[in-house]
Order: C-alpha cells, then sequence, then structure tokens
C-alpha cells in the first residue's frame, strides 16, 4: 500500500465543496493515474478493484471490500441499465442522495444505494440450495443451469400422482357454484354412465347435491388415480402410503408476488402448497450518478460484501433488448398495428432484428412470454392511447390521424346505441358512377368483437379486377341501421362526387345504376328501400325494389339445400328461378301446396312476398329483361372480395382494420392508374371473361374429383349412386313436365266451361227477349 497515493476527504460538506476545486487534475482526467490511486467514491468506500464497462452488467461480481463499476454511458438510450438491468432483485434498506460529492469523478452527483433482496425458496428446499450458496462470482455458462437433476426424469408413476395432488388442490380452493357459490358442500367423488354406455365415469361433484339442483361438476381426467383421488377427498388431503417430500429445487426472484411453491408437497403426511421463504442478503448496491451527465457521462456502482443465497435465475430483461422490441413494434406500426406477443413470435421479424428465431435465445428472460405481452401492451397504450376500438377510431378521426378524415367520411352514433362509420376515398366515388350496377354484403370475419364490415362491390371488367366502393364498420344490423348506412352512403356519394346519386327506373334519361344484388336479408331491403324512397318519393318504397333489387341465386339454393322439406319439395323450389312465366310460378306454388310438407305454407307465403318474388324472377320484376339479363345473380363477387381483404387480416381491431383497409383501396386504385397510364397489366394471368369461365370449369371437376377420390374402396357404389341420382332427377323432371301439361289440361278445360257457359247464358238472353 505503500505506493499508493491515499487522499483524505473531510466528512464536512463545505470542506468537500472545496475541495472540489482544489483536487488534482490528473484524478478527474487521467485514467492511468486513477487506475494506480486508491479510489475514494466517498468517505465510506476505499476500494482498489475498479472495472471499466461501456454496457449494463446482469450479474455484477461483489467482494467484502468493494469493487467499484465505472460505466461510460455516453451512448446509452437508458441511463438507469445501470440498476434495471441487475438481475438480483434490489429494494430496502434504500436510500438516496441528490447533492453528492464523488472524489473520484470530481464532480457532484446523485447517489442511491439499494441492498439486495435475497430469493425466495420452498419451505423444505433442498439442502445444497441452502448450504454453502454464497457466492461472489457469477459464470453464467455453469452457475445459471438448472439445479433440478430430476426436472426431465419424473417417472410416469410419479407424474400420475402428482396429477392427482394437483387434481384434488384444485378442487378444494374452489368453490361449488349452488346457489350463488354459497354452498358449503366438500367436493367428492362420483360416478355417471359415459356416452349411453355401460361403463362408469367418474367425476369431482358436491357432497351436498341432490336430483333436480345444479352443484359443481369437474369431469374426470384420464391420467388421475381415481383411488389416490378418493383417499385424498375422504382424509381431507392426508395419505399415508406417500412418503413426506424431503426437499424442492425451486427458486423464484424474490421481487415475485408468488407466496406458495407451486409445486405440491407432502408434509406431515398431508397434501398442500407450501409457503416461499426468503432468503435475505446484505450486498449493497451503490450507484454515483453525476448531475450533469452531458459533461462526465460517467457512472460509479459499488457492489459490497458476499451473497448469501442461490443464484437467482435472469428473470429480467435486459433495457436495450426493451428498446429494440420496442422501436421493433414502432417501425413495424403500419404492418402489425395489431401487433401481440404471439404474432411477434411467429413472425419473421425476431429474425430480421435480432438474428434469432426463439426469443429465448437471444435472452433466456424473454423465455417468459408474459414479460413480451407486457412489453407489447405498454407499447401498444403509448402508440394508441384511447385503444384501437371505437373511441380509438374516434380519437383518431377528431385528431386526422395520418390523414384519415380522406377516409372515413361519417362517423354515427344512433339513439338505439349502435355505430356507423362509413369509410370511402374520392376515387372511389368516382368509379362507382361508371357502373351500371353493384352488389352489397356484410362480412363477419374482418374485425374482432361486434363491429361487422358491410361493403360495396362489383367486377371490374376493364382492369380485371374486383373493385369496392365503399365500406361501412358498424354493430347493427336491423332495417333502421340500414337505412341509415345506405342514407349516409348517398349523402356522402354526393358530397365526394358533386352528383347526387342517380337510379336507371326514376332517371328521366335513363341513367345511373340499374341493378343492385342482394342476399335475402330482409332488414337490408326494407332498409334499402326506405333510403330509396327518399331519393324519389313518386313511387311507394317496395316498388323501388321491384324495379332496383335481384337476390343471390347462390343464397336462395343454399337456404333450399338447408331446409327440412323433402326433396320432391326442394326440386320445385328450385324451379322458381328458372320458371318462364308467371303461370308456371304459380303451378310450382300449387305443387308445393299439394305435396303439404310441414309448415310448406310458411315458405310459400314468404317466398311470394312481391319484392322477393321479383328479385328472383324476372316475370315478376320491373326491371328491363336486357339490364336483368346482363347483371350478375349473384354476390360472388362480394364473397371474393371478402377473401382478398381477409388476407390482410381477420379478427383486427376495429382501428387496424380500417387502416388496413384504406391501405388496400388506395394501393388497388393506383394500379389501376398505373394500367390505364402505363398499360401495365395488374397480372400477367389471362383474366378474360373465356378464361374466368373455363378456370370455374376445372374448378367444378377438381371439386367433384376430389370428393370421389375420398371414397376409393366404393367407387362402384359411388358410380351407382351417381346413376341413382341422375335417375331420379330424371324422373323428378318427367314428373313436372307430367304436372305441368296437366295444369295447361285443366287451365284449357276451365276456359273451355266458361265459353259453353257463356253461350248458354246468351243463348237464354235471347230466349226472354
Amino acid at each position: 500500500m505503500s505506493d499508493l497515493k491515499i487522499i483524505n476527504i473531510s466528512s464536512d460538506s463545505s470542506e468537500s465543496e472545496d475541495q472540489e476545486f482544489s483536487l488534482p487534475q490528473e484524478l478527474a482526467y487521467n485514467e492511468e493515474r486513477l487506475e494506480k490511486t486508491l479510489a475514494l467514491i466517498n468517505t465510506i468506500y476505499h476500494i482498489t478493484d475498479i472495472r471499466h464497462s461501456l454496457f449494463p452488467i446482469e450479474y455484477p461480481d461483489s467482494s467484502n471490500d468493494g469493487i467499484a463499476y465505472v460505466f461510460h454511458v455516453e451512448n446509452w438510450a437508458d441511463k438507469k441499465a445501470v440498476f434495471g438491468d441487475i438481475q438480483y432483485s434490489l429494494g430496502k434498506p434504500s436510500g438516496a442522495h441528490s447533492n453528492t460529492f464523488c472524489p473520484y469523478l470530481g464532480v457532484k452527483c446523485k447517489d442511491e444505494k439499494k441492498t439486495c433482496q435475497g430469493l425466495k425458496l420452498c419451505s423444505i428446499a433442498a439442502s445444497d440450495l441452502i448450504i454453502n450458496t454464497t457466492h461472489t462470482i457469477v459464470d453464467p455458462d455453469v452457475d445459471l443451469l438448472s439445479r433440478n437433476p430430476s426436472f426431465f426424469t419424473l417417472s410416469s408413476l410419479h407424474q400420475i400422482q402428482l396429477n392427482t395432488q394437483e387434481e384434488y388442490l384444485a378442487a378444494i380452493k374452489t368453490k361449488c357454484c349452488y346457489n350463488n357459490y354459497t354452498c358449503n358442500g366438500k367436493p367428492v367423488v362420483r360416478y355417471h354412465k359415459a356416452n349411453r354406455s355401460d361403463a362408469n365415469q367418474y367425476f369431482i361433484g358436491c357432497s351436498l347435491y341432490t336430483f333436480g339442483t345444479r352443484h359443481r361438476y369437474i369431469s374426470g381426467k384420464p391420467n388421475i388415480d381415481e383411488d389416490l383421488l378418493k383417499e385424498l377427498f375422504r382424509n381431507e388431503g392426508r395419505i399415508s402410503t406417500i412418503e413426506d417430500d424431503k426437499k424442492c429445487f425451486t427458486t423464484i426472484p424474490s421481487a415475485s408476488r408468488k407466496k406458495e411453491c407451486p409445486i405440491p408437497h407432502v408434509k406431515d403426511g398431508k397434501i398442500e402448497l407450501l409457503p416461499l421463504v426468503k432468503i435475505g442478503c446484505n450486498v449493497i448496491f451503490h450507484k454515483y450518478e453525476p448531475l450533469d451527465l452531458k459533461s462526465c457521462p460517467y457512472i460509479v456502482m459499488v457492489v459490497k460484501n458476499t451473497h448469501s443465497h442461490p443464484l437467482p435465475p435472469p428473470h429480467r430483461i435486459p433495457g436495450h433488448l426493451q428498446e429494440n422490441v420496442k422501436n421493433l413494434i414502432k417501425n413495424s406500426n403500419d404492418l402489425l398495428s395489431d401487433t401481440t406477443s404471439r404474432k411477434l413470435i411467429s413472425g419473421p421479424l425476431i429474425k430480421a432484428v435480432f438474428g434469432e428465431v426463439v426469443l429465448s435465445d437471444i435472452h433466456a428472460s424473454m423465455n417468459n412470454i408474459d414479460k413480451l405481452r407486457n412489453i407489447v401492451m405498454k407499447e401498444q397504450k403509448l402508440l394508441h392511447p384511447h385503444g384501437q376500438g371505437i373511441m380509438g377510431v374516434v380519437h383518431a378521426f377528431n385528431q386526422n390521424e395520418a390523414n384519415l378524415r380522406d377516409y372515413i367520411q361519417r362517423i354515427i352514433f344512433t339513439d338505439s346505441g349502435n355505430v356507423i362509420i362509413l369509410c370511402m376515398i374520392k376515387l372511389q366515388a368516382i368509379h362507382m358512377s361508371k357502373f351500371k350496377y353493384f352488389m352489397v354484403d356484410m362480412s363477419y370475419k374482418r374485425v374482432f368483437g361486434e363491429m361487422n364490415e358491410f361493403e360495396f362491390n362489383a367486377y371490374d371488367e376493364d382492369n380485371h379486377s374486383i373493385v369496392t366502393f365503399c365500406r361501412i364498420f358498424t354493430n347493427g344490423s336491423d332495417s333502421k341501421i340500414y337505412q341509415c348506412m345506405f342514407t349516409t352512403f348517398f349523402e356522402v356519394y354526393e358530397d365526394l362526387t358533386g352528383e347526387k346519386p342517380s337510379f336507371y327506373h326514376f332517371n328521366s334519361e335513363k341513367k345511373g345504376w340499374a341493378a343492385i344484388i342482394v342476399d335475402l336479408d330482409k332488414g337490408q331491403a326494407k332498409g334499402l328501400s326506405l333510403a330509396l324512397n327518399s331519393l324519389c318519393n313518386s313511387i311507394s318504397a317496395e316498388q323501388h325494389l321491384l324495379y332496383i333489387l335481384k337476390s343471390c341465386s347462390v343464397h336462395f339454393e343454399r337456404n333450399v339445400r338447408n331446409s327440412k322439406y323433402s326433396d320432391e319439395s326442394k326440386f320445385l323450389m328450385r324451379q322458381l328461378l328458372k320458371a318462364k312465366t308467371k303461370d308456371d310460378v304459380d303451378f310450382i306454388f300449387e305443387q308445393l301446396e299439394t305435396i303439404g310438407d310441414e309448415k310448406i305454407h310458411d315458405w310459400i307465403t314468404e317466398y311470394q312476398t312481391p319484392w322477393i318474388l321479383a328479385s328472383l324472377n324476372h316475370n315478376y320484376s320491373l326491371m328491363d329483361y336486357d339490364i336483368w339479363m346482363t347483371t350478375p345473380f349473384d354476390t360472388n363477387v362480394s364473397e371474393c372480395s371478402h377473401a382478398n381483404v381477409n388476407r390482410e387480416g381477420t379478427r383486427l381491431r376495429l382501428k387496424t382494420a380500417i387502416f388496413h383497409s384504406w391501405n388496400y383501396d388506395l394501393t388497388l386504385y393506383r394500379r389501376f392508374h398505373n394500367y390505364q397510364k402505363y398499360n401495365i397489366p395488374m397480372s400477367s394471368k389471362n383474366k378474360s371473361g373465356t378464361k374466368r369461365k373455363i378456370d370455374a370449369n376445372k374448378r367444378k371437376e377438381k371439386r367433384k374429383n376430389i370428393q370421389i377420390q375420398k371414397l376409393p374402396n366404393k367407387r362402384q357404389k359411388v358410380s351407382v349412386k351417381e346413376n341413382d341420382s341422375e335417375f331420379q332427377k330424371r324422373i323428378q323432371e318427367l314428373e313436372y313436365e307430367e304436372r305441368k301439361e296437366e295444369l295447361e289440361r285443366k287451365r284449357l278445360d276451365n276456359q273451355l266451361k266458361k265459353l259453353e257457359i257463356a253461350q248458354k247464358e246468351k243463348e237464354l238472353k235471347e230466349l226472354n227477349e
């Protein structure tokens, strides 16, 4: 020690302040001299072991004499990482001072002292976890390995016993649900017949159960020892066949809120969850942070004394990794604005940012997905302070976040508690004016929760693509909501184009939309009729539907197929779309009445409704025949549109779904513009009408072949079945023709009788005169 220069510093604060200006210059600036000088951190610490680091240290070494770590923090994003990255739990006794002079740094500092909080162990912790567990140095490659030698070597018998013990503890800690959880009955093992068989299946029931009451019911598990479970319930957890547990290797950080060991143990012959015991520690962590870090970008941390507990697991995510995850969420916000911990783990961005596929390979603490989930939730709260639901959308609209008002045109809250969010850009409105029809359909998969998406679609023959003109997000589906949606759509269309919405059937110049294809939704049709009546009240609301509406034939066929009527009735129902005259339609309804299926009259009454019948069969529609034949007969385009946009994600938060839709629609219309400007097609595939029909035929054949291949050993039966089906179909067609001819004969006979009666009346009249 004779060659070391010792500088005495008085504990008097005034002398310390004067000493600040009289210290040798080399003490503050000459690092070589500092290394050879006995470091005086303050009047308490006289330290010879000084270590420099450019990064935070998770497991800093310690000693009884103390070790001083000097961190160069000039390029650190988070200066708190000095304490924040330490894997030891730090806490009281603690203290802090805001104006302490540090002789080593030669500047005034804010000093902060904390004490290691030790570790939590099971009350029957293994002796080798407690004895000789003091440490001052940590080797991560050796010391952090699991100390439990039987962690992966549980026998099947031991595992069944463990499962049974957990089942017992879960049952006694769960109250019976009877009478609003006021039942004091105890759990017992009971039996009942399983799947109408003679075998008894056990379950955990209530000791106070009586017939006709609803008490506790916990279904039996296959990996449970029933005899052991019954004995545990009978003896209130006591059992003599299993020896007491003598050791446990559970180690939990002191900062954890857990109070019980998560593993069931046998103690004094009874199964229970044993309490955790905290082992204290007197290691001191003392940090000196300059008040002006810009002029002195160094932080000193002193670690003194010896740890008297096992090494804690690396449970805390280092600050720089947390920042990387946060930046990942921020930078990918446009792509993953609905980011969850699961999406981050399964997505490709982890590999791109960290160079590893598995997060736990980056740092062991990331093996706990709740840690990552907590980071994601906090960051999402900062990015979306009002959430991503309705209120988040309203806030973004009011703040015009990312020029959102260019897309969201209206947000309406109705008296019934429903909300309507209409999204449409000017390009969509202008493009829509060029079409003679559009179809509407509701999508139920895009948005998470009760909100659904209502779309206006069509197929663009010029660009060979499905187009969406408008999207409406709503949580309602009655006629009033539909009326409000259509009325609002007409208003927005007029605002964006400067022209009132025009329909072919009431436009004097015969311009405008001539057909709307829907899916047989009564509320939708009624809402549309009322909205149309607000545009033109010269005809009734229902008459508007007779001019403009077409119902989807696929939905009609599906409704018939899924109905509970006889095959003969279903065959006649399908003919409703093909009937060429009103007499044919009347004949179909008469034959359905004749068959007399249960509740068939309700079906006939429903489909005889004028607007429904007019939307399915042109003979009852007031729409021009040319328009009827040149517009779609189904809403398959809308279904394809749903599938296309669903590739952007399903079950999304409302705000995320809207932003994704905006990006999707804007990209599509810009591609249209580039196609028209540069004549570069949107795809190399042939999307002509002929090619699309060829592909459709191939898909039908492929589906048919797949169905046949599913029964390779029954091809002969399938062939016979198909022949029988064709034969039955032919018979039904012949019967239909016969009935039609019979109806025609009856009609002619009736006309002949009417003529005969008229002739006789004429003759009688002449005789009377």
